[in-house]
């Protein structure tokens, strides 16, 4: 919390004095669309793996399934500090830098070849 003890501090012009919760605000916007712009990308990679027509009729089982796993993860603070320090690690970094970096490979490979 020595973040938010830091903001509490921060005045801007003398006429702005919480901007703890602008910051909150931004915070919690950035995650927002964060969440909306991930979700969109697995409903897309879903549809197209398994040939769909459409996206709407599986919003709300993905919705359900990955709040039932959001909760199965981490259901408390602790948890989910252990979770990021271990396997969310080895996923991060898979999801980040390898598996980008396997797919980049293939796309040059493929160019080469044909």
């Amino acid at each position: 919390q020595p973040y938010f003890s830091a903001l509490k501090n921060i005045e801007l012009f003398t006429v702005i004095e919480r901007v703890e919760a602008l910051a909150i605000t931004f915070w919690l916007v950035t995650d927002i669309v964060l969440i909306v712009v991930l979700f969109y990308i697995a409903t897309t990679l879903i549809k197209r793996i398994f040939n769909l027509p459409s996206r709407e009729k599986m919003l709300t089982p993905l919705l359900f399934l990955e709040y039932v796993l959001s909760l199965y993860i981490a259901s408390s603070l602790f948890e989910l500090e252990k979770y990021s320090r271990g396997i969310g690690s080895i996923l991060y970094i898979s999801f980040g830098i390898i598996i980008p970096f396997i797919l980049y490979v293939i796309g040059k490979f493929r160019k080469v070849i044909s």
